[in-house]
């Protein structure tokens, strides 16, 4: 099973700094992708920080990871 986790860009176009996203990166879905890594075998997992990137790095991050 394949698993893409995914931390949206924002769709404001404000600065990472004013967002505070430079300083934390998305400890929400990271720690989900840890209980998950933890309880299910058999998995592929990907996590995207769609915010460092940007809206079409992330959209082709989808498209390559094909979850």
């Amino acid at each position: 099973m394949k698993i893409q986790l995914i931390f949206a860009p924002s769709l404001f176009t404000m600065s990472r700094e004013m967002l505070g996203e430079n300083t934390w990166p998305p400890l929400g879905i990271l720690s989900l992708a840890a209980y998950l890594r933890q309880h299910l075998t058999g998995i592929t997992l990907s996590i995207v920080d769609g915010c460092r990137i940007g809206h079409e790095a992330t959209l082709r991050a989808v498209d390559d990871f094909a979850p």
